[in-house]
């Protein structure tokens, strides 16, 4: 998708964004690649204004696996507004097209419900150890 310039980011700044969102997305979504640039563009996109800094927003999307999964189940799902040349709407469409089409939410959603079937399992463990392996 060709990005639009607008009169504080031009179309090559929109372009580098969009391919550092992708590898920041499929490296997992590591802090050391959530840039001060991303960390921009994420908190004034997709209706995100009330995140104080990068490490704040950071912490309330990417610090887990089911947070990363409401990030980008959000991202495809908010409705974009704007004209790119006054806007960033011109990334969300090609970040959400992208996740759209990558797999990459299904493969989150994969990785959430083994996260959580594990913890299930653990306390299954647990609760049988201390229930069923005590004397009656």
């Amino acid at each position: 998708m060709k990005m639009t310039a607008t009169e504080f980011h031009s179309a090559e700044e929109k372009e580098k964004v969009v391919v550092k969102f992708k590898r920041f997305i499929e490296k997992g979504f590591p802090f050391t690649l959530f840039t001060k640039l991303l960390y921009d563009y994420a908190s004034n996109m997709w209706g995100h204004i009330a995140n104080y800094d990068r490490g704040g927003y950071y912490g309330v999307w990417f610090s887990s696996p089911p947070r990363q999964w409401e990030w980008l189940a959000h991202a495809v799902n908010h409705k974009i507004y704007g004209d790119p040349a006054f806007t960033r709407s011109d990334v969300e469409h090609a970040l959400a097209d992208w996740i759209k089409g990558s797999g990459v939410l299904d493969r989150k959603k994969r990785e959430v419900n083994d996260v959580a079937e594990q913890a299930e399992r653990a306390e299954l463990a647990r609760l049988k150890d201390k229930y069923e392996g005590r004397d009656g």
